[in-house]
């Protein structure tokens, strides 16, 4: 907890090696799933790492891990969740409680929101494009301060855990108030991105993890730009969890 609040972020123990292994077949079955309804003939991923060997058409590839479908079923996982001493300890620190609702937020502007449902991303060897900018997670769904105090985020890699692949984050920037005028004006990304002259500022790194570890971290905390800079795919999956006594937009 000391660390998390000096830092805004805390590398923690998530998920058992066989709950990773596990996940890595949900997602193969998910991506191979959807190269078969793209009747995309011969293409099939064995191994995640080697996604970016099938060398998809871009137009292909956009579909395949189209943002309003590109989540996974994690009601199996939630107890494991619910049982970690480390994230429950961070919650009772800053909500004064551990109850949480796991959701996927998409764009709430459509209301895609999935109850126990977790986002997973895939980003090539050296395409910059598939990372997006700076930004930060309160900003969830597109929709400004959504999760301002009420969320916390697990980032965690399914594949690429050292510096080449990991979460590109700034130590201590979620002590800042950051100013709205330094967001860009970018349809590009649901995410609401800051302009470089702005992020020039704050120094970054990216943290080494090892199988079945996250970092959990605060809304306001920047991250981002997380290019990735090695030879395999990289596949990362991010878990939104908000405080359960709170309301939401989205919340009918």
């Amino acid at each position: 907890m000391n660390n998390f609040s000096k830092n805004g972020f805390s590398i923690l123990d998530v998920f058992t090696k066989k709950e990773h292994q596990m996940i890595i077949e949900i997602i193969k079955k998910t991506i191979n799933k959807r190269l078969n309804s793209l009747s995309e003939e011969g293409f099939f991923v064995s191994d995640l790492k080697d996604y970016h060997d099938l060398s998809l058409a871009e137009h292909v590839h956009k579909k395949v891990i189209d943002g309003a479908s590109r989540f996974i079923d994690l009601n199996n996982f939630i107890t494991s969740i619910k049982k970690n001493n480390s994230i429950k300890k961070i919650m009772d620190e800053l909500w004064g409680h551990h109850e949480f609702r796991l959701i996927w937020v998409g764009d709430l502007n459509k209301s895609a929101i999935q109850e126990n449902y977790v986002t997973y991303r895939v980003a090539r060897p050296n395409l910059s494009h598939d990372a997006v900018g700076i930004h930060l997670d309160k900003h969830v769904g597109g929709v400004k301060n959504l999760g301002d105090k009420k969320t916390l985020t697990i980032w965690i890699p399914i594949v690429g855990f050292d510096e080449q692949y990991t979460l590109n984050l700034s130590p201590g920037s979620h002590q800042y108030a950051h100013p709205d005028n330094s967001i860009e004006e970018c349809s590009s990304y649901l995410s609401r991105t800051f302009d470089k002259d702005y992020i020039d500022k704050f120094k970054f790194y990216r943290p080494k993890l090892n199988v079945g570890q996250g970092i959990i971290f605060d809304p306001n905390l920047l991250h981002g730009k997380s290019y990735n800079l090695g030879l395999d795919t990289r596949v990362s999956l991010e878990l939104r969890l908000f405080n359960a006594k709170e309301k939401y937009v989205f919340d009918r």
